[in-house]
């Protein structure tokens, strides 16, 4: 099987056994629920020792959604915001969420 994986104009192919056991692993982690579990940030599934660490580091998944009435809440009535002189918005972060950021912004044709 082969696999190709397209991302800010640089295309990764993979092939042979490894596309396999990926689809099988990922199936796997569907099957288990595990996909679920992290939206609904279960601290558990990185074990009872882990808990109180991941608990604090499951943070992450809140604000994409919360994002998402960002556009609203900048526009403001009538755009006011946009009316004021708003013309971007700048996201300041690093490590995974810059990375991630900036994967999303690349995919919609903006920097």
């Amino acid at each position: 099987m082969t696999s190709v994986v397209t991302a800010g104009g640089i295309s990764v192919t993979i092939r042979g056994t490894v596309v396999d056991e990926g689809e099988t692993v990922l199936d796997r982690l569907v099957s288990d629920g595990v996909p679920g579990a992290l939206v609904s940030r279960n601290r558990q599934l990185w074990g009872p020792d882990a808990a109180p660490l991941a608990a604090r580091r499951l943070g992450w998944l809140g604000p994409p959604g919360d994002a998402r009435s960002l556009p609203a809440r900048l526009s403001g009535p009538a755009g006011a915001a946009r009316d004021a002189g708003l013309d971007r918005v700048v996201l300041i972060a690093s490590g995974g969420p810059a990375l991630a950021a900036g994967a999303i912004a690349a995919a919609r044709g903006r920097t």
